[in-house]
């Protein structure tokens, strides 16, 4: 790339002092690698997925829930595959209470398309 010859070219004296001041505000910002700022950003947000949102509901099952529900890793309803939605006797209404409810209501949505959630909610209520 051709260097403009109506521009100046900076010294190294000019580059260091553009370098060294970057390096500050980034202190100052808490950017650099130790700082709070860096840490926080290498955090980034809490994601929340499906999969998380499985765990907390696990995780506020009661004993009687877990029972029903949850099975060990080798029991065949783990495969079980059906058009029949009840595949254990227990009913989302009557089991789970008001919060877990809309756990599994938000679990529901994250795991389907926007274009196609409301169309199997209708199968399920059905």
């Amino acid at each position: 790339m051709a260097q403009n010859p109506l521009q100046p070219v900076p010294s190294r004296r000019d580059l260091i002092k553009t370098a060294a001041a970057g390096l500050a505000a980034a202190s100052v910002a808490g950017l650099w690698p130790g700082g709070r700022g860096a840490r926080a950003l290498a955090a980034g947000p809490e994601v929340v997925t499906a999969e998380t949102k499985v765990a907390q509901l696990f995780k506020s099952l009661t004993d009687e829930q877990r029972k029903a529900v949850a099975f060990p890793f080798d029991h065949p309803l783990r495969s079980e595959v059906d058009n029949n939605w009840f595949i254990v006797k227990p009913r989302i209404g009557e089991t789970f209470n008001k919060d877990q409810q809309a756990l599994i209501r938000e679990i529901f949505h994250d795991i389907h398309s926007e274009e196609y959630a409301k169309q199997v909610l209708k199968q399920v209520e059905h």
